[in-house]
């Protein structure tokens, strides 16, 4: 997200369903994820082959980014569905740098895939084109959900929900290993696979951890960007200082606060979010408390979900931790982080 409206029509929102892209006929199956410089389709594609015909579902980027202001009537959707760019958008800093991310992003993907330690963590790219005025990235579509999806409706417990980030931490972790940070971590960019693994989408947004410097973020998501980002798109020269470990381990953080709040908190909630802790956990665990021990509100004496008044402290410890304002107070490694998250974790 960055700090401009998103006005950009989607093929979707032109009834376009059945686009032909490339080489091959799709289908949207939803309505497109929308990022700051593309549009995210899931659809199915079709392939032809002898007498048959093989669909494959897969994520269909399309490179149409959000412009700044005073650019935005230089780029646009027209009804066939074709995106038109004037030349002066072309030749700009911003749409160049856009679409040079928008390649190398694909290049750093098919690079990634080759460590093991990043292979199982990361969508597979499978093409990439130029057609109807722009250019598309075809990426494998895992067999899962998003997060944003599985616990927005909080059907999931808590004790699942704690299970599924502690696979996250580890995922981030993974990442940092083989030289990347994310920079976007939120709940519509992490999926849990039905093998109970975790997938890293928009890969976008990672940056090599040697090649800080100079680096521009064009785009952040509210709330669950660490502000030491948002400070980085105003002053790229400052990238290389701002950018660390600790920017992850903020949104990790911050994803902890979505499925508890319904929102990531703002910094200067620090006293709301203790008050509040206690109801919070209490409502995702569906039980109640007891001091000195562990106890199910209306519950027969064998069942076995309960919830610690213990737990609840670390949890809150951890996340003023996690989230303080001051980069340096923050964990500086993701996996110092887990190993505090897993102890919290353990209390439910």
């Amino acid at each position: 997200m960055s700090n401009y409206l998103d006005n950009r029509l989607s093929l979707w929102d032109l009834n376009m369903k059945q686009p032909h892209i490339g080489s091959y006929d799709y289908t949207l199956l939803n309505e497109p994820y929308r990022g700051g410089s593309c549009l995210v389709y899931p659809v199915l594609r079709h392939e032809t082959v002898g007498n048959k015909t093989y669909e494959r579902r897969v994520f269909l980027k399309e490179f149409y980014p959000i412009l700044e202001i005073d650019e935005r009537n230089g780029m646009y959707r027209n009804p066939d569905g074709s995106i038109y760019v004037a030349e002066t958008v072309k030749n700009s800093s911003g749409y160049q740098k856009g679409l040079t991310d928008f390649h190398e992003s694909y290049i750093r993907m098919l690079e990634l895939s080759k460590f093991e330690q990043s292979a199982e963590l990361l969508v597979v790219p499978l093409l990439i084109v130029e057609d109807n005025g722009t250019w598309y990235r075809e990426e494998a579509y895992d067999a899962g959900t998003s997060f944003s999806r599985l616990f927005r409706d909080k059907e999931c417990g808590f004790s699942e929900f704690l299970q599924a980030m502690g696979k996250c931490y580890q995922a981030i972790a993974g990442l940092h290993q083989v030289g990347y940070y994310h920079l976007d971590v939120k709940p519509q960019n992490i999926a849990y696979t039905y093998r109970k693994g975790i997938k890293l989408f928009d890969a976008d947004s990672f940056v090599k951890k040697n090649h800080l410097k100079g680096v521009r973020i064009q785009y952040w998501s509210e709330g669950y960007s660490a502000p030491e980002i948002i400070a980085a798109a105003s002053t790229p020269e400052d990238t290389q200082y701002l950018i660390g470990p600790w920017t992850d381990v903020y949104s990790l953080a911050q994803i902890i606060c979505w499925y508890l709040f319904g929102r990531p908190i703002n910094i200067n909630e620090t006293d709301w979010l203790l008050e509040e802790l206690y109801v919070r956990v209490i409502e995702r665990s569906n039980v109640g408390i007891y001091d000195g021990g562990r106890v199910g509100l209306d519950m027969e004496l064998d069942d076995e979900v309960s919830v610690s008044l213990e737990g609840i402290d670390y949890l809150a410890s951890f996340l003023l931790r996690s989230l303080t304002p001051h980069r340096r107070r923050r964990y500086q490694s993701v996996e110092d982080a887990y190993e505090d998250f897993r102890m919290v974790a353990s209390y439910f």
